[in-house]
């Protein structure tokens, strides 16, 4: 970590090469660095924290492309409902199909995530002397 706090840059590109896929080896040779330097990173609090965030957003990005594709899975289901299927057409479909239930899965997964921040919310507030635990 730089002396601010932030990632240097050879952090960086061994951050980036693990985000693209990239085993630790791998990434380090991209990083211009051992593998045992690599290995240090990967225990420090802080890049462990940077490489979350990253994951993060890079996951959330994905999310938010599957969510603009759903109209034209739709459109693409729709269009296949009443016609004739050929071999391409039918893993158009299984695509489609696929494509639908992650979304669906998604925004059930965001949904109990609000359920637990709530709960996590609820549970730190600080409790009165008469407070208790109802079975």
């Amino acid at each position: 970590m730089g002396a601010n706090g932030h990632l240097s840059i050879k952090q960086g590109l061994f951050l980036q090469a693990r985000l693209a896929g990239h085993n630790v080896l791998a990434s380090a040779k991209i990083a211009g660095v051992s593998e045992t330097q690599a290995h240090r990173w990967l225990k420090l609090e802080a890049f462990q924290q940077a490489y979350k965030t990253a994951s993060d957003e890079l996951f959330e990005s994905a999310l938010d492309e599957l969510k603009i594709g759903m109209s034209e899975a739709i459109a693409g289901l729709r269009k296949h409902l009443g016609a004739d299927v050929e071999p391409t057409a039918a893993t158009q479909m299984v695509a489609i199909r696929c494509w639908i239930e992650q979304a669906i899965a998604n925004h059930k997964t965001a949904e109990l995530e609000e359920r637990i921040a709530e709960l996590e919310r609820l549970i730190a507030q600080p409790r009165g002397k008469d407070w208790k635990v109802v079975s």
